[in-house]
């Protein structure tokens, strides 16, 4: 993805000769593609901005998520400070290599197996619990200390229900040449404006600067993300065939399409309460993987609805539960799969670029987590819906309709072709 970034700074200089006397000159930046080269003037604009990172991170409408983000603030800047270690940031470099499926590493963990980046890290969380604005949480961790402190903190990252890690996880693979780098940025999983930027610091630094997706796809930097994560049990020696990391686009070209089965999606609506993000839009992606239960080792493909890629429903919308009749395209099933008994496995959900993968189940799948779909949310249940069937059991006539409906949302899908 191509990024510009282009940042203003002005210098007011003011000379006195006899009598005061005042003039302005402007200053305008270069467009650049590395986040290595702005980031000494983003940090000046920022400061100048009163960038406030306890209030960016402040949720008033979810109690749990503003908990999570103030444990999760704690542990970045843990990370941040000890990322200027060569010996730690090459063991964090490391793990994260052997993270293929991005479902995060364990900052937990790893501190019960490398004993001095258990201490070390168990230093920094003490530091920054005595923030004065972590007050209440540092109460609750009842002067804990060493792993006890870690433990402690790590199982204050609940939300609805469930217990997360604390993860560090990259955008990039372990083939990329981020992974070679020194200039390393900490960013804090959470969204924080409408333009779903994130804060993040240079390792070592204490001034937050905004970072967006488009700008740490652009970057040569290694970006370390810290957020909540939801591991699976086995997942690292889950074999390449089994869950698929998506989705992604359709290569598939126009005359392919002409003798496929075209689903399109005739209604939808994302129902009052069921809203996961925290600016004004919600951006709504769905799937559809293509397979056959009786082979574990193959899919078929994994493919995005071509209008939810995303779809960004405004929050007025769900708040009303809004339902949306306007036809949108879907999906298609290629013509000879589906009369042969190919199976669809779909779903919706809300996505997070800067979070991990969290993993959603095929309930049709006989072996799991084979042909199962991981995604990008921040928290494992902010999924819309997911649903999987035989595709012409489902629809087995140019017209028929299935509807996918639960206390979230509502998608209602007919075959057009």
């Amino acid at each position: 993805m191509e990024c510009f970034l282009t940042k203003f700074s002005w210098r007011l200089i003011t000379f006195t000769v006899l009598l005061l006397f005042t003039s302005v000159f402007l200053f305008t930046g270069c467009d650049k593609e590395s986040i290595t080269q702005v980031e000494p003037m983003l940090e000046t604009v920022e400061t100048r901005n009163g960038l406030n990172a306890p209030q960016l991170l402040t949720d008033n409408d979810d109690p749990e998520n503003d908990k999570v983000n103030k444990v999760l603030y704690v542990f970045a800047h843990a990370v941040k400070d000890l990322s200027t270690d060569s010996e730690i940031l090459a063991l964090l470099k490391d793990e994260m290599k052997k993270d293929k499926k991005g479902y995060g590493v364990s900052l937990r963990l790893l501190a019960a197996e490398n004993e001095r980046f258990g201490v070390q890290l168990t230093s920094k969380l003490e530091k920054y619990l005595g923030e004065p604005h972590l007050a209440e949480l540092k109460t609750e961790m009842r002067g804990k200390t060493g792993d006890a402190l870690t433990e402690q903190l790590s199982a204050a990252l609940l939300c609805r229900g469930k217990v997360y890690e604390p993860v560090v996880h990259t955008l990039r693979q372990e083939t990329e040449p981020s992974f070679r780098s020194q200039d390393v940025i900490v960013a804090i999983a959470q969204e924080v404006n409408d333009n779903d930027e994130v804060l993040a610091y240079r390792n070592g630094s204490s001034t937050p600067f905004l970072l967006s997706e488009a700008a740490a796809l652009a970057s040569n930097d290694l970006i370390i993300f810290v957020g909540p994560g939801d591991i699976p049990e086995n997942s690292t020696g889950l074999s390449g065939n089994g869950e698929i990391m998506g989705p992604i686009s359709s290569t598939a070209s126009e005359i392919e399409f002409r003798n496929d089965i075209d689903i399109d999606v005739d209604q939808h609506q994302i129902k009052a309460g069921h809203r996961y993000d925290s600016d004004d839009r919600s951006e709504v992606y769905a799937w559809t993987l293509y397979f056959f239960p009786s082979n574990n080792n193959n899919n078929s493909g994994l493919v995005d609805w071509q209008d939810f890629d995303p779809r960004k429903i405004h929050k007025n919308d769900i708040n009303v539960s809004r339902i949306f009749t306007n036809p949108l395209n879907a999906f298609h099933i290629n013509l000879n799969s589906f009369n042969s008994g190919i199976f669809v496995y779909i779903g919706a959900w809300e996505y997070d670029w800067y979070a991990s993968n969290k993993i959603i189940i095929n309930p049709c799948s006989p072996v799991n987590p084979n042909h199962s779909v991981a995604v990008k949310m921040k928290f494992s249940d902010e999924w819309y819906f997911f649903d999987c069937g035989r595709a012409n059991l489902l629809w087995p006539n140019i017209g028929s309709i299935q509807t996918f409906e639960n206390q979230k949302c509502m998608f209602k899908l007919r075959r057009w072709m």
